[in-house]
């Protein structure tokens, strides 16, 4: 071997490190145990998830804070008429909800209506002016809103007015042309009440044109009578409610005058009618938008009396009837129930008879819950007058008429039915069975 290459002798080996020995500066009593490391690791994830909590307990007191804050800017606004704005009614709204009433309490005597109390006068309707401005004007899902009055708006659909005629041109085919058919739509109060020069900022339709629009469908066997007019030429009285969807008393005599009209009759004067009222009325428009200013000025019902002495028998949705006045005294009902002064309120079929009247003459009233209003005035006509809620009754409605032997048949509903696909398809169904 070559012995330059050769390691001296003298010259210790290299000493490699050992596995299990320790570098310069890392000796075995300076080294972190595993323990120790978890130790180490457990606090640094304790803090991250001590932050975490912190952070997340933070953002959620802060969303509360937020929702009780949004909750009383909500508040606020309902209590004025600061009502979220649309631009424009670009869809019909839903009808109001006109569920079946619940039967009343009756009580082995029924509540009657005094009918010797002095006639007071009409409660005016206080109705915006001209004076009101597009700044006033709020628009909410297919409402309007000015002060403390609200309406609904109404947007024709040429397609739902077919159906409307074709229901009305149906029952026609069905019924013996001996049968007397009227049809009656009746307007919402945004084309009556409401102020001609702010009309064009809601998008609603034209009411007027609508109803012609229909009636122009409907066959020339079925009489149609024009309430529109006689209800604008009157538009500063009480025709309609401030805080509920509904025609007022007065509004339903005005479409009654009208039916007699179209029968070659007239009715009796508005005046001699005996007034019966009810007031803090607070209906659908204030339980939908619990405004304080409506509450602070509630409507009242006032009811022009008929003239007859009627009986009147109620059947609900389950076949169980009951007597109940025709115009009840509501003084002690809710707010929101005061219009069941009309009726008792929505049953699917209902029987007055008026007591003066012997002759056996006999109507029926295909209704919504705007009949209820008008149906009473009939009694001073008809010895028998029958009323069918078409959303309640279940039958042949052409059955029920060849079996009560009427023959008037008055169909009656306020335009917001020809706009709700629900209740036009009750109503065909009624009148094509």
């Amino acid at each position: 071997m070559d012995e330059n290459r050769r390691r001296p002798s003298n010259t210790a080996p290299v000493r490699r490190p050992s596995s299990s020995g320790s570098r310069p500066g890392n000796r075995p009593g300076n080294r972190p145990t595993v323990k120790r490391k978890r130790r180490r690791r457990f606090k640094t994830e304790f803090k991250i998830l001590l932050a975490a909590i912190v952070t997340l307990t933070f953002l959620l007191i802060i969303g509360i804070i937020a929702t009780i804050f949004s909750k009383k800017s909500n508040n606020n606004n309902n209590s004025g008429t600061n009502v979220t704005p649309a631009t424009s009614a670009t869809e019909a709204p839903t009808a109001m909800p006109d569920t079946p009433t619940p039967t009343p309490e009756v009580t082995t005597t029924p509540t009657e209506v005094p009918t010797e109390t002095p006639t007071p006068t009409i409660t005016t309707t206080p109705v915006p002016t001209s004076s009101a401005t597009k700044a006033d004007l709020k628009l909410s899902g297919g409402y309007a809103i000015i002060g403390d009055t609200v309406w609904t708006l109404y947007v024709y659909k040429d397609k739902n007015g077919e159906t409307y005629a074709n229901a009305l041109n149906a029952l026609r085919k069905k019924l013996d042309p001996g049968v007397n058919i009227y049809d009656i739509l009746v307007p919402v109060s945004s084309d009556i009440t409401f102020p001609e020069h702010l009309k064009e900022f809601t998008g609603s339709s034209n009411q007027k044109d609508a109803i012609n629009a229909m009636y122009s469908k409907i066959d020339q066997g079925v009489n149609k009578v024009n309430v529109f007019d006689s209800l604008y030429a009157n538009r500063g009285e009480y025709v309609y409610f401030r805080t509920d969807h509904h025609w007022t008393s007065y509004g339903a005599y005005l479409a009654y005058a009208e039916f007699l009209k179209a029968k070659g009759l007239e009715a009796a004067p508005r005046d001699s009618y005996q007034v019966k009222s009810f007031p803090g009325f607070l209906g659908s428009y204030y339980e939908l938008f619990s405004m304080k200013n409506q509450k602070e000025n509630p409507d009242t019902v006032d009811i022009l009396m008929p003239k007859s002495d009627t009986t009147m028998e109620l059947t609900d949705t389950s076949g169980n009837t009951k007597i109940w006045p025709m115009i009840n005294d509501v003084t002690k009902f809710t707010a929101r129930t005061k219009y069941w002064a009309f009726l008792g309120g929505d049953y699917p079929f209902t029987k007055i008879t008026n007591s003066k009247i012997k002759n056996g003459s006999s109507c029926i009233v295909v209704k919504e819950s705007y009949g209820n209003a008008f149906a009473p005035f009939l009694t001073d006509n008809y010895e028998y007058v029958y009323v069918v809620d078409y959303r309640f009754y279940r039958g042949s409605f052409s059955k029920l008429v060849k079996e009560l032997g009427v023959k008037d048949v008055i169909v009656l509903n306020n335009i917001s039915t020809t706009a709700n696909t629900k209740l036009l398809g009750q109503l065909y169904n009624l009148l094509s069975y």
